[in-house]
């Protein structure tokens, strides 16, 4: 299909670019090398375009399935949080989500200093029930981020 195509594009301008002048067997050595060497041009532009075009895509569809994955981790450990005890998931937001201090949440709420520490141990060990170790972290990093 190829050479056939080469092959015509080559004669087409042999029959109209061609004068007497030129030495026949050097014009046609020169069509024919420029027809291949414009066909491998376009070919290897062609390549590169459908390169790009599959990173793009690949690119978006990574971003796709990374966002709908986070999507459902933070959900499961907003809902992991929402279901601490009151006092537990009050500490832990205000620990985590307002970047209180234990010193200050124990001021705010009237609990000891320890108290506080001890609420926000048993809701990360429910994070990290729920959510496994490896999660746990990545989430925490995340919920700081974004509040």
């Amino acid at each position: 299909e190829n050479s056939v195509f080469l092959f015509t594009e080559s004669c087409v301008l042999l029959f109209t670019d061609y004068k007497k002048e030129y030495s026949f067997n050097s014009f046609l050595f020169s069509i024919t090398y420029n027809a291949i060497l414009n066909h491998y041009k376009k070919k290897s532009r062609e390549k590169k375009y459908l390169d790009q075009i599959v990173t793009e895509h690949t690119s978006e569809t990574n971003e796709t399935s990374l966002q709908v994955e986070y999507d459902s981790l933070l959900e499961l450990a907003m809902q992991t949080i929402e279901e601490l005890p009151d006092k537990r998931k009050l500490v832990f937001k205000l620990s985590r989500f307002e970047g209180l201090s234990n010193k200050e949440i124990a001021v705010q709420l009237h609990l000891s200093k320890r108290t506080v520490e001890n609420h926000i141990q048993l809701a990360l060990r429910s994070l990290r029930q729920k959510l496994g170790k490896e999660l746990l972290f990545a989430i925490l990093l995340l919920l700081h981020l974004i509040s």
